[in-house]
């Protein structure tokens, strides 16, 4: 593989290996390299190579409509499977929403092949992360732990890697590795076949990957299935804790012999503990049947110690829990031999608990004796941390599930994705000791009933009964967590969705907030990869309580999509932010389709630490990010709001990307803008809208800092106009009422669609400029302003 400069110059970056280990797959064409500068599908300008190599092209490249840098990989159409190829990659990729997954944006088709837009990721390969200092095993096996969690998601949604190695796990520089490379990806969407017949992409007979990495099955040109990543996941693994590949050999027949004489020999490393080396020998058996049934199985066995577990009864007949595609099945090992009162050997105190809701009768919780529903393996007793294992099927009243499920302890339960596990009702729980903003009753699909628990659910589907929001209903509440009694930084989040589709059906799909009795505590929530739709409220956030004393509520976002909430009458928004939150961070969220992204209110400024980056606002009808009275956002960077327009149910009110309001309640408890660097302004009716009588306060931090001498924005303000007439102009800024003239507005070194930005006063035509009312004007910054190209202003539509 080649890398370096370009044609019109330009350095490669140390940090962009990992992107040029995307074309290091084996030659099949040539792609022709663009020139620097050059505008690919309309929307993204080539800014500087990357590395090539035989599968294609990855350029870093600007995203002239989102203001973000994607990695942008071309192949070339000479290649007669190439242009498919790169579509199977993009749908593979599109299909999933995982955090250790790298993000796709779009794929189509330029002068001389294909192209795919993806995540940019600063940092190195799995492989350089390994390499670059020394390693404990325990921070190797984590790493490799969390790339797997992605690989796993790929298997729920019936896709297959194909190709898992070092080179294509990639560490950003947020330590947060991600599988990338779905290109060799086979399962229900790579089951092309061209026209007039012959052979698909993807087909048998035909050695793709990297022969280092494959099973024996692989090697042989044969079928690669699940089995076959989970064997590349554990060669990969062997090869980072102790140097060395698992089995020598230069030539696909020479690895096929080494793997075939029997397991890898020990390693001379001490450190690592027999069990793990135990795990990880199953996981590469040359046959299929003696790996683990399934990645996840291998997972969980990596993640508990001996000393968490407990030997179980001898089960002469083993059934395998597949939870990759849309249906479950419990296949007879062939050594099967033992008699079957073996089977229902009893699940009390054991590490994992398996649900399947299709089982002809309930069983006892084990992978051979499943019991029908979630609460009854909630109910199992349990000495220690416990994984829930939850077939495909439904899970409901019908079908003899009790709601609320209350989660207590320490328990994570998995799905095996949001389209094949679906949790669908609510049920109320009478909570005495309820406190905060509750009563005594409260109605949800799942309840955090233990402070001290440390909670995961992934990979289901959780819904109200019907689709129809109900004032008070509520998908997931946490207002019991681990935020009492702590100084400095708040303790990791013990709640923890991931992979989740909430709603539709509820008031609010999440509810992060506080319990005042018997003691007070706050809910410390993270929540990643999840789609929050069809509620009234995506995500509910207070804290505080009643009349004991400030208990803080945290929750901290990360690639998820609130999309379509609100009902016909109430507009719907994405996370309501109440008193007393500690800590919101939100990032790579997505917000598209009814009325408010984020509203911040009633908060005191001296508990709340708030950080919005790389967030999308799209198609809101009033507002992006509302911030009003006395909150404070301390980081808002890298953001996209954009195309966000009222509408007739709003009648004339004007969406805005950014609102400042603090019209009640004057100085110092106007809200304010902390550090803006590097968002996106475009095509809004207003982009930022200053609400109240904006009074600086001697000594304090401006109302909003997008940029100042010295240290430049590096803001859009782009076709912010209405399409609603005059009545509504739309403005860049509109300072709606008088300011003192010492609330300094900080906007140096942005760009904007007219140079330099132009000061009116009631501005009554259409227009991006900057709209004073009558009084003292505040004092504006706008050095280094330049002009913006328009044409990245076009509405693709929802």
């Amino acid at each position: 593989m080649e890398s370096g400069r370009s044609k019109g110059g330009g350095g490669t970056d140390n940090s962009d290996s990992l992107l040029r280990a995307l074309v290091a797959t084996p030659a099949i064409a040539i792609v022709r390299e663009l020139e620097l500068g050059t505008v690919v599908g309309g929307q993204y300008r080539v800014e500087r190579l990357i590395g090539r190599g035989g599968m294609g092209i990855v350029y870093l490249a600007r995203d002239l409509r989102l203001g973000r840098e994607v990695a942008l990989k071309l192949g070339s159409a000479s290649a007669p499977a190439a242009a498919v190829r790169a579509e199977l990659e993009a749908r593979a990729l599109a299909k999933l929403s995982h955090p250790n997954v790298v993000t796709i944006y779009q794929v189509g088709e330029c002068a001389g092949g294909s192209y795919i837009a993806m995540e940019y990721v600063a940092g190195g390969t799995a492989r350089e992360w390994v390499r670059a200092q020394p390693r404990r095993w325990q921070s190797v096996v984590q790493l490799y732990l969390a790339a797997g969690d992605g690989l796993a998601a790929a298997h729920a949604a019936g896709l297959v890697h194909r190709d898992f190695k070092p080179d294509n796990v990639l560490v950003g520089d947020d330590g947060r590795p991600r599988v990338a490379d779905f290109g060799l990806v086979h399962g229900a969407l790579a089951s092309h076949e061209p026209e007039g017949g012959g052979q698909g992409v993807t087909q048998t007979g035909v050695r793709l990957g990297t022969p280092a990495y494959m099973a024996p099955e692989q090697l042989a040109c044969g079928r690669a299935d699940a089995s076959s990543d989970q064997f590349a996941f554990c060669a990969s693994l062997w090869e980072a804790l102790f140097g060395r590949r698992a089995f020598a050999g230069g030539t696909p027949t020479e690895l096929a012999d080494a793997i075939a004489e029997g397991p890898p020999r020990l390693p001379e490393r001490r450190d690592v503990p027999a069990w793990v080396i135990a795990a990880l020998r199953r996981g590469l058996a040359p046959e299929r049947d003696a790996r683990w049934p399934s990645l996840v199985a291998l997972l969980a066995a990596l993640r508990r110690e001996p000393h968490r577990r407990r030997r179980r009864f001898a089960i002469g007949s083993v059934i395998a829990l597949a939870l990759a595609g849309t249906a479950a099945t419990f296949a007879l090992r062939p050594d099967a031999g033992a008699s079957a009162a073996h089977a229902c050997a009893r699940a009390e105190d054991a590490p994992d608990v398996y649900v399947d809701g299709a089982a002809a009768s309930g069983g006892t919780g084990t992978a051979s004796c499943p019991v029908r529903t979630i609460g009854e393996a909630l109910a199992l007793p349990a000495r220690g941390p416990r994984t829930v294992h939850v077939a495909p099927g439904r899970y409901d009243r019908d079908h003899g599930e009790k709601f609320p499920l209350v989660v207590r302890g320490a328990v994570s339960i998995v799905g095996a994705g949001v389209d094949a596990t679906r949790v669908i009702g609510t049920g109320t729980v009478d909570r005495a000791d309820a406190g905060g903003v509750f009563d005594h009753t409260l109605t949800a699909a799942f309840v955090i009933g233990d402070p001290r628990a440390t909670v995961a659910i992934a990979s289901l589907s959780i819904e109200a009964e019907t689709s129809t929001p109900e004032l008070g209903r509520f998908g997931v509440v946490c207002d019991r967590g681990n935020l009492t009694g702590f100084e400095g930084p708040p303790p990791a989040a013990n709640t923890q969705l991931a992979n989740l589709a909430i709603g539709p059906g509820f008031d609010d799909a999440v509810v992060v907030a506080t319990a005042t009795r018997p003691s007070p505590i706050g809910c410390n929530l993270s929540m990643t990869g999840s789609l929050v739709h069809g509620s009234t409220v995506g995500m509910w956030v207070l804290g505080c309580g009643t009349g004991d004393g400030v208990v803080p509520a945290r929750a901290q976002l990360e690639g998820n999509t609130f999309r379509s909430l609100g009902a016909a009458l109430v507009g719907g928004i994405g996370v309501n932010v109440w008193d007393c939150t500690r800590e919101l961070t939100s990032d790579r969220d997505t917000f598209e389709g009814f009325d408010g992204g984020i509203a911040i209110v009633e908060h005191a400024p001296t508990h709340g630490h708030f950080a919005i980056t790389r967030d999308r606002f799209l198609h809101l009808y009033r507002y992006g990010l509302s911030v009003a009275r006395a909150a404070a956002i301390d980081r808002l960077d890298d953001n996209s709001f954009a195309w966000n327009h009222g509408t007739a149910r709003t009648a004339n009110e004007r969406a805005v990307g950014l609102v400042l309001d603090g019209e009640t309640e004057p100085a110092p408890g106007y809200p304010r803008i902390l550090h803006a660097r590097g968002n996106t302004f475009t095509a809004n009716d207003v982009a930022i809208e200053l609400r109240g009588r904006a009074i600086a306060v001697a000594g304090a931090a401006p109302i909003v800092d997008f940029g100042r001498p010295g240290d430049p924005g590096g803001n859009t303000f782009a076709c912010n106009a209405t399409e609603h007439g005059a009545a509504a102009p739309g403005f860049d800024l509109d300072l709606a009422a008088p300011s003192d003239g010492t609330g300094t507005l900080l906007l140096a070194g942005n760009t904007w669609d007219h140079a330099p930005p132009h000061v009116a006063r009631a501005r009554a035509v259409n227009g991006s400029d900057i709209a004073i009312p009558p009084g003292p004007a505040p004092a504006l910054v706008t050095t280094g302003a330049h002009a913006a190209d328009r044409t990245y202003c076009r509405d693709p539509g929802p």
